[in-house]
């Protein structure tokens, strides 16, 4: 990520944060949503998590600021995807932003996909007969439409404890089973089904949303210990039920390892490892069809492909980091995500040493001294184990377990780590330790 966009919204923040002019502050925060809606979800989780950045706070007192408390909400959902995410939300209405029965159920009757293909049929035969404009339809698109699914479920969650949600119902599902102009033998479906039908999604899809929703809620209160709904849930399920279960735990996993997004927590290494694994897996597989020229499933191509590599994507572009034990799962690959990625990131890694030696001062007090050390300790012993990985699979270079690429990866980051400061201090460390021994 480009760092330059960020400091200038770092900047225009401190900025914020210093006046007290209200036309100020108001030019000031209008300057910085626009700058912050460039930015795609995942760069803006990415930015939000540093230390010295609280965009969503910021947020949260502009958009109160600019449109008062009754209507935070409201304009906040109008400015779409870029903007409100759920850290948003969260900060709008820890500023005291005013929740409507009124908000929630207008949330509830334009919640939901928009159909555009449908929409450009419209368009299209409207056109033809001359009857109607292009930008019609346009108006109508539903003010909630592209909302994201979690950040719905959490207003509702906030809105359940105020009011009674029983009351807020879905106007499209009350029509199914109330219609105004049915047949003599009309009968009317199971509100079961007309709220999935409403919802446009399976059985088993909406189930998964459930379960996803019912573990945020185990893992936000720990007081929770009854497993009535997990039981219900499980006898709504017609077969593989371990299959869903394990699907929205491992979605709620992922999940938990992103909001830690912390290469030292441990269940961000485990998170990793095991999409990594798969991303191989899928690697490995797609090499046999090629060699065999037999198709691969079309769920494998269509759905899990996609699911594992966006998901191997993410967590390499927002995490970032690989570790020695990986080496021997990423030697039979061959695609360039992950070859790539793999040598870009020990390159970095290699070339820092020159840079972490030179930060080292004689003007350092004692205390910035011990850190320093202890830091200088850690990454060395980082790059050892690295190195002693990395010579095992170099010895075993001809391997047949160990993929054409690979192999030329590890010879060209050897030739890297011979010629960088880490081959010289080795050398040198090695000198020392022969003229102790005599």
């Amino acid at each position: 990520m480009n760092p330059q966009p960020i400091q200038r919204l770092q900047n225009i923040r401190i900025t914020v944060n210093s006046t007290n002019n209200a036309n100020d502050i108001d030019q000031r925060y209008t300057e910085l949503i626009e700058g912050v809606k460039t930015f795609s979800g995942e760069q803006r989780v990415v930015m939000i998590n540093l230390d010295h950045f609280y965009m969503q706070t910021s947020e949260g007192k502009w958009i109160i600021y600019k449109y008062g408390h009754a209507h935070a909400l409201f304009c906040a959902i109008k400015f779409g995807q870029n903007f409100i995410i759920l850290a948003v939300v969260r900060a709008i209405i820890a500023n005291k932003a005013i929740i409507s029965k009124y908000f929630v159920q207008r949330l509830l009757l334009h919640f939901g996909k928009f159909d555009k293909d449908l929409v450009a049929l419209k368009m299209e035969y409207n056109n033809n007969s001359g009857r109607a404009n292009n930008n019609s339809f346009q108006q109508n698109i539903p003010w909630a439409n592209d909302l994201g699914i979690t950040v719905c479920l959490y207003i509702l969650r906030v809105a359940a404890e105020q009011f009674d949600i029983n009351g807020f119902v879905m106007q499209g599902a009350i029509i199914m089973l109330f219609s105004p102009a049915s047949t003599t033998n009309w009968a009317p479906p199971k509100p079961e089904e007309a709220f999935l039908q409403i919802l446009n999604e399976s059985l088993e899809e909406f189930l998964h949303k459930c379960l996803i929703e019912l573990f945020q809620t185990f893992r936000l209160d720990k007081r929770l210990k009854k497993t009535d709904v997990l039981d219900f849930l499980y006898s709504l399920i017609d077969k593989d039920h371990e299959k869903v279960f394990f699907k929205a735990m491992n979605f709620d996993l992922e999940n938990r390892s992103d909001d830690n997004n912390n290469t030292d927590a441990e269940i961000t290494d485990l998170c990793f490892k095991d999409i990594l694994m798969k991303r191989v897996n899928v690697d490995v597989l797609v090499q046999q069809r090629n060699k065999r020229k037999y198709i691969l499933s079309e769920q494998l191509e269509h759905n899990n492909f996609k699911e594992i590599n966006d998901a191997f994507k993410y967590y390499f572009d927002t995490i970032k980091f690989f570790k020695p034990s990986h080496l021997k799962i990423i030697k039979q690959a061959t695609h360039v995500d992950i070859i790539v990625g793999l040598r870009q990131y020990l390159t970095e890694l290699f070339m820092q040493q020159s840079r972490v030696s030179a930060n080292y001062s004689d003007n350092m007090d004692i205390d910035n001294i011990s850190t320093f050390t202890q830091k200088r300790k850690r990454y060395d012993l980082e790059l050892n184990d690295w190195y002693n990985e990395i010579i095992k699979l170099h010895d075993d270079l001809n391997s047949f377990s160990m993929s054409g690429e690979f192999s030329e990866f590890l010879k060209n980051i050897l030739e890297l780590i011979n010629g960088s400061n880490f081959a010289l201090s080795r050398d040198l460390d090695e000198i020392d330790n022969q003229r102790e021994s005599k």
